[in-house]
């Protein structure tokens, strides 16, 4: 293998060519910074107290709506007391299966949405899913003798919040 030297004279032009390309790539990156300030200067800024009266509006609106509606994001579900297969239970022995439904084989599950308030009562029945009129109306019968749930909890306080239920209708035939 055959080693040859380059030139100083070479290396000398090498150095001339890199100079004004270093030269042309600070002085773009300074035009750039320019123009992001200029830029971010012609922006309009407000006041703050407009931006305080905004929040609190904001803020006022969305304690409106936390009180009108529910919480959705909970800490802790709501349960039913002594939990979900004594509820079961509740409605296995309370559920009347309609004697039209029965006489048509009519079967299936209803899905029923409703609140459960802060202390534990059930509110706002709204029937989701049905395969009969007569099984959803039964659904939310036995749903309103139910007993008091455990609220749902947030921050340590009871919250009002929405569940839905599904209630299985079978013939068993």
């Amino acid at each position: 293998m055959i080693l040859t030297q380059t030139p100083k004279s070479s290396r000398k032009l090498n150095y001339r060519l890199l100079l004004p390309a270093i030269f042309t790539l600070i002085s773009l990156s300074l035009a750039a910074n320019a123009q992001k300030k200029t830029v971010l200067d012609s922006i309009p800024s407000f006041p703050d107290s407009t931006v305080k009266k905004v929040d609190s509006a904001a803020v006022a609106y969305a304690e409106q709506l936390r009180k009108k509606y529910h919480t959705t994001i909970v800490a802790v579900e709501p349960t039913p007391r002594g939990g979900l297969d004594k509820f079961y239970q509740f409605l296995a022995v309370n559920l009347r299966y309609p004697a039209e439904d029965w006489k048509n084989s009519v079967q299936g599950k209803v899905f029923i949405q409703f609140i459960v308030e802060r202390d534990g009562s059930l509110s706002d029945f709204t029937v989701v899913r049905s395969p009969s009129k007569t099984l959803a109306e039964e659904a939310i019968r036995v749903l309103q003798l139910s007993p008091k749930w455990i609220p749902a909890f947030q921050n340590g306080k009871p919250v009002r919040t929405q569940f839905t239920l599904p209630i299985t209708f079978n013939l068993g035939k």
